[in-house]
């Protein structure tokens, strides 16, 4: 929501301007216009009422885009039904459905993502964001939240068989790489399916089910969620693994700048750096980013109400979920091999970073329950 200028894109402002002006808040202040770049389009400025305003127009097939502005607009209803709302998401002003465009008050804040990067997010961010996800779990649960009942798509498991004919010609080589990596890896795909099917038995709440730490804003020192096109809802283990799982590809793409201390180091004692250095490093990484998870899995944990089962359940009403930290840990796997996959469709050749992302994220797949530890899904302070 708040990145670098660009050229605004002539599509989309003139209706944009018109819901404004519907809207009373003015269309945008001329010249003033931040055209920010995306999977949608999307503009924030001032209008001429003196308001600042962050405009979504969502892209893609008529169908689709249909499906995620719906699931946008009830997360907003779903969040005004809570008794005691303490949900931190910046307010809807308007929204447009024929032309799939939203408008939200533009907030002056960072992204997670940006804090992360510049070392500037700490375990009191990470706990804050604990509780608003699960303040998110904690809606109220209604027969039409999110307008369906339609699970996630990812991890998409039928592409573990085999790519379909346009999927495969307009791959890149790095994608194609990595595809073959995962589908020859017959433990792997096991252990994607064993996920999919605990998915599907765990109690489900709203939740956001797209969350990475772009989507999260830091505005007055409180984070704030944004992007609510894949509400529905889920089981909340999905949300809680995607944001540790930022975390891990986090300390994975740091590797190198590690690794560079590391050999500095290594080659002055004993020549040029080995392979347990780079693991080392990459454990180092690791060590000082776990703090942060165990802060945001606390956060959660000493809010959250939906780690108890649904009261049709044969445990005991009041019992925590046995099983959410493991799933959580699954995803947090799961959100490693994603992020790979998002990155390979620009790149030539599967990086050294994105084969260690793959390894990671295999290990915790096949073998979740032995992670928890690790990963700083702990219960002690």
């Amino acid at each position: 929501m708040h990145t670098s200028a660009r050229h605004p894109d002539s599509y989309g402002v003139p209706q944009a301007g018109a819901l404004l002006a519907r809207l009373g808040l003015g269309e945008f202040v001329p010249g003033r216009i931040r055209a920010l770049p995306g999977r949608n389009a999307s503009w924030s400025g001032p209008t001429l009422s003196g308001r600042h305003v962050f405009v979504k127009q969502l892209q893609g097939p008529a169908e689709d885009s249909l499906q995620r502005f719906r699931r946008a607009l009830a997360f907003e209803e779903t969040a005004v039904r809570a008794v005691q709302p303490r949900l931190c998401s910046p307010p809807l002003l308007g929204h447009c459905e024929s032309e799939r465009l939203l408008v939200h008050a533009c907030l002056d804040a960072r992204s997670g993502a940006d804090l992360l990067a510049d070392r500037a997010w700490d375990a009191s961010l990470s706990q804050a964001l604990g509780r608003t996800v699960a303040a998110v779990h904690m809606l109220p649960l209604q027969p039409d939240t999110a307008g369906d009942a339609a699970p996630p798509l990812l991890p998409p498991l039928h592409l573990l068989d085999a790519l379909p004919e346009q999927g495969y010609l307009m791959a890149s080589q790095a994608e194609l790489e990595l595809w073959g990596l995962l589908q020859r890896d017959t433990e792997l795909v096991e252990s994607l399916r064993r996920l999919r099917e605990s998915e599907r038995r765990a109690p489900r709440r709203p939740s956001h089910c797209d969350l990475r730490l772009d989507q999260v804003l830091v505005h007055e020192g409180k984070p704030i969620l944004v992007d609510w096109e894949e509400f529905r809802c889920a089981d909340p283990a999905r949300d809680i693994g995607s944001v540790v799982g930022e975390l891990l590809w986090t300390a994975v793409t740091r590797i190198p700048a590690a690794r560079d201390d590391t050999a500095a180091a290594s080659e002055i004692v004993s020549g040029p750096v080995s392979a347990h250095d780079i693991a080392a490093a990459g454990a180092r990484e690791w060590q000082r980013l776990r703090p942060l998870a165990t802060a945001f899995w606390h956060g959660y944990r000493h809010t959250d109400e939906s780690r108890r089962p649904e009261p049709d359940e044969p445990r005991k009403p009041d019992e925590p979920d046995p099983h959410l930290a493991e799933r959580a840990c699954g995803f947090a796997g799961w959100h490693l091999l994603d992020r790979v996959l998002a990155h390979a469709g620009e790149q030539a050749r599967l990086p050294a970073t994105g084969r260690a992302a793959v390894g990671i994220g295999r290990r915790i797949l096949t073998a979740p329950h032995d992670t928890i530890a690790v990963l700083g899904l702990t219960e002690a302070s």
